[in-house]
């Protein structure tokens, strides 16, 4: 644990550090400017440390062995198959060429490991800084909310999910090209990045807060009608021997579909709040409330049928940036300043049971390469 505590608070330090590196400078009173040499310079120191914001994490989960679940199991098994030059069915054709471009270099399986790691960590510090109104509070929640433990398990469902972090600012923009590219390299490492496409039609939707609930209750009310249809459907494809598996039941129970509603009922009071403050960014806000409204829906799935949770995790990270954004409405400085506190100590206390107590995604105890 004091591993992983140490990444994070060096991670959210120097990112903290790097968002004040560009200073305005005022000349004759009123008038204000940009001094290029000084600029450049603050630039370089800002991008300097955003480095070594993302070093930490980056390490953390590079040099680690036999830490997740599907170390072993999945992926150095996949990477000695392929090493062999036998085919491994479980890897995409993109995640096979990953391994292959690993295996020019070394037939050491930990250098899976520390291109996956970077990988994951580049598109989703790319996402934070490019769209987080607070990098420092992104990357606290990075950690605590479980997604990056769950990147050290579902290796290659958390690579699609970061890219897709990364597209979703061509949502924002309308670009459907540049959105569907990404969406379809996410989809060569994990097919579940498939799902992402027609958010893309979605993402944008305005939905109140009456119809969100609305829509939710339908959905529970319809969902368990359609449980033989599912489970048709999943018969025909690579996961059908997940029908009656131990992954065929409901093991998250109501914590984590609860916290995603309180998100969501968080989002939507800043979301109203928000509509007074002239810079307020409503379709960023509303395309990452639309992710936490489909996990929701996914939530009612827990239990109908055995993809539903990778396909709930494949939203429910959209937190990473609804939190931070839904806390900036809040202009009264001493309320905001309870509000982050409360919203560190229960997210603190979340990563404190799932992964110190509960173990979540078996990733203690920690160990390096070197440990081999």
């Amino acid at each position: 644990m004091i591993i992983y505590i140490c990444a994070m608070l060096l991670s959210v330090m120097f990112a903290a550090i790097s968002k004040n590196r560009i200073k305005t400078y005022s000349l004759s009173g009123s008038t204000y400017i940009k001094i290029s040499s000084e600029r450049s310079s603050y630039k370089i120191a800002k991008h300097i440390f955003m480095t070594l914001s993302f070093l930490p994490l980056f390490f953390v989960s590079a040099f680690r062995f036999n830490v997740g679940k599907d170390y072993n199991g999945t992926y150095c098994i996949g990477f000695n198959t392929i090493s062999s030059g036998r085919n491994y069915k479980n890897f995409e054709i993109g995640f096979k060429l990953i391994n292959k471009f690993v295996l020019i270099f070394t037939k050491d399986y930990a250098g899976l490991f520390i291109i996956t790691a970077f990988l994951f960590c580049f598109f989703t510090y790319k996402a934070i800084y490019s769209q987080s109104p607070s990098p420092t509070f992104s990357l606290f929640i990075l950690v605590t909310s479980g997604f990056y433990f769950y990147s050290m398990n579902a290796v290659r469902q958390c690579i699609a999910t970061s890219i897709f972090l990364y597209a979703i600012q061509y949502i924002e923009k309308k670009d459907f090209k540049r959105y569907l590219f990404w969406i379809l390299i996410a989809s060569t490492v994990h097919l579940i990045a498939l799902i992402y496409i027609p958010f893309y039609f979605i993402g944008r939707l305005a939905l109140p807060f009456v119809k969100t609930v609305l829509l939710l209750g339908i959905s529970a009310a319809i969902l368990p009608f359609l449980k033989k249809i599912i489970y048709y459907i999943i018969s025909y494809t690579k996961y059908s021997a997940y029908i009656g598996s131990k992954y065929d039941t409901n093991k998250y129970g109501i914590i984590i579909p609860t916290i995603n509603f309180v998100i969501i009922i968080f989002a939507y009071y800043y979301l109203y709040l928000g509509r007074r403050n002239k810079d307020f960014n409503n379709i960023k806000y509303r395309i990452f409330l639309n992710m936490q409204i489909v996990a929701a829906i996914f939530s009612l799935c827990f239990g109908l049928f055995p993809l539903a949770p990778r396909l709930f995790f494949a939203f429910f990270y959209g937190q990473i940036f609804l939190v931070p954004m839904a806390a900036e409405q809040e202009k009264d400085q001493n309320i905001k300043s309870i509000i982050e506190l409360a919203i560190v100590i229960i997210y603190f206390l979340y990563f404190l049971y799932t992964v110190g107590i509960k173990n979540a995604n078996t990733v203690l105890p920690y160990q390096t390469i070197f440990d081999r």
